[in-house]
């Protein structure tokens, strides 16, 4: 049954790829230039500045757990956070040391604490148990090992030190061995990991919070479908098949009209995007922007 669940889960994957990929390809050659009017509240070289501008990482606490501490479990989720804002091309350091941050090179400081972490461990005693024919058997003895960790992150703004967003994370993991050894072990490498993947079932918040904008300076159409231009390149996250969001700027107000999804042209600084869906009354400007919309993975 697990073996068929997979086959089918796999399927599904493949098949999803393949509609993703088949209606994000296009031929530029095939399009021709649609005029666009311009907006007058977006200031696209002063927005890019701002968006380039390096996160801080203040290395995250150990708090009052003794596990977290002979870990470090804070420096391992401090360097999880910046190889995820290295994905999606944002500049990060790692730092205990505030008084380097300043607003002219960094935008944002990340801060945060590990509340608790804890490790328990089981003897599961042999125990009967029926097989796919019905059959009784007596499943062996185990070792069972679970590791659990909670704590959160804070975001803010290097100008005001002002909590922008605050992101809680939990997470436990379990690990089952036979008990071949009636001894039972440390198993610090389940706690590490565990941390890890705490970290990573938040991944999508940070994302989709710190992901760069990619700015639209060209529209054109073949008569069916309509494509345009933006800054979001390859080196800050475009990926082919990836789902955007339309955003148009009106003085500090930023509004979402519309989806689309990346296509493949793509170069490190530019990508061509198909609109999908615009609001009603909606029209797509220069100056007005995308955003990679994240969402969590299959395995996530």
């Amino acid at each position: 049954m697990f073996s068929k669940t997979i086959k089918l889960s796999s399927g599904l994957i493949i098949i999803f790829l393949f509609i993703n990929y088949g209606c994000s390809s296009i031929n530029l050659q095939e399009f021709k230039p649609k005029s666009m009017q311009k907006n007058k509240y977006s200031s696209v070289k002063k927005d890019l500045k701002s968006e380039n501008k390096k996160i801080a990482i203040i290395k995250i606490d150990n708090g009052k757990s003794d596990l977290a501490k002979n870990l470090n479990l804070g420096n391992i989720i401090s360097n999880e956070i910046k190889n995820e804002l290295s994905l999606i091309g944002i500049q990060s350091i790692i730092t205990n040391d505030k008084s380097n941050i300043n607003s002219n090179d960094f935008k944002y400081i990340i801060d945060g604490k590990i509340n608790n972490v804890t490790y328990g461990y089981e003897y599961l005693a042999p125990a009967p148990s029926i097989t796919i024919t019905g059959k009784t058997v007596m499943s062996p003895a185990k070792h069972e090992y679970t590791s659990c960790i909670n704590g959160f992150l804070d975001i803010k703004k290097v100008s005001s030190l002002e909590i922008v967003k605050s992101i809680p994370f939990e997470k436990c993991k379990s690990k089952t061995e036979c008990a071949k050894n009636p001894k039972k072990r440390s198993y610090t490498s389940l706690i590490i990991e565990n941390a890890r993947d705490a970290l990573k079932s938040i991944k999508t918040n940070i994302k989709n919070f710190f992901g760069h904008r990619g700015y639209i300076s060209e529209q054109r159409t073949n008569g069916k479908t309509t494509i345009v231009k933006t800054t979001l390149g390859r080196k800050y996250g475009a990926k082919r098949g990836e789902n955007v969001e339309f955003f148009t700027i009106k003085g500090d107000t930023k509004t979402l009209i519309g989806n689309g999804v990346i296509s493949n042209q793509i170069t490190d600084n530019t990508s061509w995007v198909i609109v999908d869906s615009l609001n009603e009354g909606a029209e797509l400007k220069v100056g007005d922007f995308i955003k990679i919309k994240y969402e969590k993975g299959f395995f996530d």
